[in-house]
């Protein structure tokens, strides 16, 4: 599995040297922002994301079309990678599903990036404290693509390429404690990009739209790209997915949520 993976990154970093071509993307310094606990593959690979996702952002702002990206067209030119995460969903295990609808939840309780990234840092902490050690890559890899990912279209808001304003200097080491023991959500700011949900949701779908080479090896992965891009764009329906199948005895679960991702509400009872 291991092999394959880095053979998935091996490509992706190919490509992605491809399409920057000359353009330099230089990480934040080590020390300045938290470093979430990941195995190194799946770090590399959010990191990876989210330089695709900066590389996409960039020339969709070059060439002046972010504001006509339709969102609903690039997921179905992703339909297989959506459908075929829809039936991988219904695999996972009772304490997949819970921390998974926590991770939505927590998306949607928060009011804004830094309150999300203070709750997603608990819920990372948590799958290495309760989730079963062959059961959490699947997680891991969704926490890690939406830690990156999230992380980077804050620092295009800071560099002006994104709307919006961006949130803090910088999310860094000194403030880790206080992210993760604070009990109240920060204040939040009107005019921060994490409010405006459909500039957010085009810049990610830009990002999953890349070539991405997908097989059984790399389902991994096909996780990470698709379960990060529900979080941000179908969290009131995955979130009742996850209260269908753990509390009630419906057993449409799976149809109700395709209804569910295509209308943009939950029509079952």
């Amino acid at each position: 599995m291991k092999n394959k993976i880095f053979l998935l990154t091996a490509i992706m970093v190919s490509f992605l040297f491809l399409k920057c071509q000359q353009e330099q993307i230089d990480p934040p310094p080590k020390n300045d922002v938290i470093e979430l606990k990941f195995p190194n593959e799946i770090k590399e690979w959010g990191e990876l994301f989210a330089a695709n996702l900066s590389c996409a952002t960039v020339e969709a702002k070059q060439n002046q079309l972010l504001k006509s990206v339709n969102t609903l067209s690039l997921e179905s030119a992703n339909y297989a990678n959506f459908d075929e995460f829809n039936k991988n969903l219904s695999k996972f295990s009772k304490k997949q599903l819970e921390i998974f609808g926590k991770i939505v939840k927590a998306k949607n309780k928060s009011k804004s990036y830094i309150a999300f990234s203070k709750k997603l840092a608990k819920i990372n902490d948590e799958i290495y404290e309760t989730v079963p050690v062959n059961e959490q890559d699947r997680l891991l890899y969704i926490t890690s693509t939406l830690y990156f990912g999230l992380k980077e279209i804050n620092k295009l808001v800071k560099d002006g390429v994104l709307p919006g304003n961006s949130e803090g200097a910088e999310v860094t080491l000194s403030s880790l404690v206080r992210l993760k023991s604070a009990t109240t959500e920060e204040d939040p700011d009107e005019e921060s990009w994490w409010n405006d949900p459909e500039s957010l949701a085009t810049v990610w779908a830009l990002a999953i739209a890349e070539p991405t080479p997908i097989g059984e090896g790399v389902a991994l992965v096909l996780t990470g790209i698709v379960g990060s891009y529900y979080v941000i764009t179908r969290a009131d329906c995955i979130s009742a997915y996850v209260d269908c199948v753990l509390y009630s005895s419906n057993n449409n679960c799976s149809d109700c949520l395709h209804y569910c991702i295509v209308q943009g509400d939950w029509n079952c009872n």
